[in-house]
């Protein structure tokens, strides 16, 4: 008797292993939101409702990382022509580049975010390969102190914003996926359509300006 090729095997125990370990989809999370994260997270959503950019990039990066209690979080914007992401703001001591390709960073952690849309948290990248993921790269190791993270697409409308990177939860332990998780996947969402909405706004007033010098 012929024998099943292996690799179809290996792919369905991948499949098994990934699906075992997935977390809830995003509104089966957010019921399970704690109720004291309510007004918290109501005080965020106060402090992004702007239209300044460079003040909704700071208020969030600033509340939610204190929110869940994160040493270290990022904010970059997507650029859909060249496919890079530009650095809005972020808590590091050290320096971050301005710009990342994901071209150049096809294994990273936000282009897995990026790419899948959807969120990746890791807690540990030798078990996050473990689980039947694909490995992931982490550029700059020695400059956090655990292997924790969390990446979350800022997605409006399926149109993709940026994404929000978390990471070294005070305690060293993981991000609690039934409290930390679905509270930042809420919180991106309406960043992302804050975020466009401020782009949307300055295409407007450029366009305005620009008709009014040009009379066209």
């Amino acid at each position: 008797m012929a024998r099943r090729p292996p690799t179809r095997r290996t792919a369905a125990a991948k499949r098994a292993r990934r699906k075992k370990h997935a977390p809830p989809p995003p509104e089966a999370r957010l019921s399970r939101v704690s109720t004291d994260r309510f007004q918290p997270m109501g005080d965020i959503l106060q402090a992004i409702n702007s239209l300044d950019l460079d003040r909704i990039a700071e208020e969030a990066v600033a509340k939610i990382s204190d929110l869940v209690g994160a040493r270290l979080c990022s904010l970059f914007l997507y650029d859909h022509e060249t496919r890079e992401l530009a650095l809005a703001h972020h808590t590091h001591a050290r320096p971050l580049p301005q710009r990342i390709s994901l071209r150049l960073h096809p294994r990273s952690v936000m282009d897995a975010a990026v790419t899948g849309r959807r969120t990746i948290a890791v807690h540990g990248f030798d078990a996050w390969q473990e689980a039947g993921e694909e490995p992931l790269d982490r550029p700059f190791p020695d400059r956090y102190e655990t292997e924790t993270c969390l990446a979350v697409p800022l997605l409006s409308a399926h149109f993709l914003v940026g994404v929000l990177n978390l990471a070294d939860p005070r305690g060293g332990g993981p991000f609690d996926a039934a409290r930390d998780i679905p509270t930042v996947e809420q919180l991106c969402r309406v960043l992302a359509m804050a975020i466009r909405n401020c782009r949307l706004f300055r295409e407007v007033q450029n366009q305005a300006h620009t008709d009014a010098l040009t009379g066209l």
